[in-house]
């Protein structure tokens, strides 16, 4: 007959055994053990996730005790920052064994598939081949008109809050509100109405929340996954969220498509034309809705909108917050501006110099996505910064350290625009604020033509203006916090247009 043991003590030392034991095996056995980093990540995951839900996993790994081109950050997980590595992780033209990305890009947001999240490089081609048009430079110049009225009405509200009671206008929240206005005309033909109402609603704080949503699932995939029959406090009101967002996606698409087939049956016309166009119009022509599923129409028009919002709004905010403590480069900017011919136009704008040299700044110091972009190394492996990487590994590239490379940037955590001015090759290999080859976001062209008009017209509206230190307002509110989308950590960025 077989002993059983019931001592407490003994089973849970037989329990603590197996559990150390199993990470020791792990630390002896992972593909990553002879790659260099800190001793404890060949055995656990446990501190990358801690600093994941901290909000400072990109400054852990460029600072961590064993610094290096290539650092293991867990046992499955190395990052590189060296510019051979990351031209060959991100090279867009190896068709045969590309690095493809991880499946931890399905995690951030379930049941969808865009040009953002996609892991089939055929997929992300069909999508991006419908999108990269009107999403180019030249594809936007129809938007200008309504991306520069909603910018104006944007300098209208900071100025009456800045005149009325409080004395101070918080421009964290009036470019949120912009940045979404903006992208709810690109993607659904008509804006969410937060500038217009100075609030926001309920679809543009899930908007906002699925950032944090996003890095919530893909930390713990499995507990996600049972939260969606099981009422796990936390994670499922994130799985709500996400719902949430795909309905009302779902809703502006179906009433613009409504739209749209309206007016073709009262013109007649043989193609369908959008009498109010938007990034998606192309979709409703016949020849192309036989490709295009419309959850494949919603999913891209939900990370649009996630990807074109706060992003290019937290950009914006750093950018009025450094100048504004830097009073020698808001002369030097309105100097330039002050040669604007009356009337001026977003054209007038596109090639100044220090202009550009100020949004290229902001971007490379308060990048709105600073961490790592992950990849699965292909089968058979390869050479990566003079260390070898087994096939199926995971590795990473992140922004935020590449763009504090001190020989491409000396002093790299000075906000200091004039380095843009005689911009070098190895500056250029490191800066990627937008991620890397053929992935790289198709935002970004939008997000440049939005910062280089909110700058000028802010600055042209607001010479004078301060960082402002009333209701407690302070440089700690402006420390970053690194989730997957970089955010103010204090949420506001209050500024006076006059001292």
């Amino acid at each position: 007959m077989p002993l059983l043991v019931t001592d407490p003590v003994t089973i849970l030392g037989a329990l603590v055994f197996t559990v150390v034991g199993a990470y020791i095996y792990q630390g002896l056995t992972n593909p990553l053990r002879n790659i260099p980093g800190p001793w404890y990540t060949k055995f656990t995951t446990l501190p990358s996730t801690f600093y994941v839900m901290t909000a400072k996993h990109p400054a852990w790994t460029l600072t961590h005790p064993q610094p290096g081109p290539i650092v293991r950050i867990s046992p499955y997980e190395a990052d590189t920052s060296s510019i051979p590595a990351v031209k060959l992780v991100h090279n867009a033209t190896m068709k045969s064994q590309p690095f493809l990305k991880s499946p931890f890009y399905s995690t951030l947001i379930t049941d969808s598939d865009s040009v953002f999240n996609t892991i089939h490089p055929a997929n992300h081609r069909k999508y991006k081949r419908l999108l990269s048009s009107p999403m180019s430079e030249s594809g936007l110049k129809a938007f200008l008109p309504q991306i520069d009225a909603q910018v104006r009405l944007a300098m209208t509200k900071i100025r009456e809050e800045d005149d009325g009671p409080r004395g101070v206008a918080d421009v964290a929240k009036w470019f949120m509100f912009l940045s979404f206005d903006v992208i709810g005309e690109l993607t659904f033909g008509e804006s969410f109405g937060n500038l217009e109402h100075g609030r926001k609603n309920r679809s543009v704080d899930d908007f906002v929340s699925l950032g944090y949503v996003g890095g919530l699932r893909s930390m713990f995939p499995v507990i996600s996954k049972i939260s969606t029959v099981l009422p796990i406090p936390v994670f499922r009101d994130a799985t709500e969220i996400q719902w949430r967002t795909f309905e009302y996606a779902e809703r502006a698409l179906e009433k613009h498509r409504k739209m749209v087939e309206k007016h073709h049956a009262e013109s007649g016309g043989a193609v369908k034309t959008d009498p109010k166009p938007t990034v998606f119009s192309k979709l409703y022509n016949a020849e192309h809705e036989e490709t295009w599923t419309q959850k494949e129409i919603r999913d891209n028009a939900q990370v649009f909108i996630v990807g074109g919002s706060d992003t290019t709004a937290n950009s914006m905010i750093y950018l009025v917050w450094a100048v504004c403590q830097h009073p020698e480069i808001k002369q030097k900017l309105l100097k330039e501006l002050s040669n604007l011919p009356e009337g001026w136009g977003y054209d007038e704008l596109r090639d100044l110099p220090y202009l550009n040299c100020i949004v290229n700044e902001t971007l490379r110091l308060h990048t709105a996505l600073p961490c790592g972009l992950p990849r699965i190394v292909p089968p058979g492996g390869c050479e990566l910064a003079g260390h070898f990487v087994t096939g199926g590994a995971t590795v990473t590239t992140q922004a935020y350290s590449l763009h504090r490379d001190v020989e491409a940037f000396p002093d790299p955590y000075r906000f200091y625009p004039e380095r843009w001015e005689n911009t070098t090759q190895r500056m250029k290999d490191c800066i990627m604020p937008f991620g890397g080859g053929g992935r790289t976001c198709l935002g970004r062209h939008l997000a440049r033509i939005e910062l280089r008009l909110i700058t000028a017209r802010f600055f042209l509206n607001f010479p004078n203006a301060v960082v402002s230190h009333k209701e407690g307002m302070s440089d700690k509110d402006m420390e970053m916090a690194l989730y997957f989308l970089m955010v103010p950590s204090g949420h506001r960025c209050l500024i006076q247009k006059e001292a």
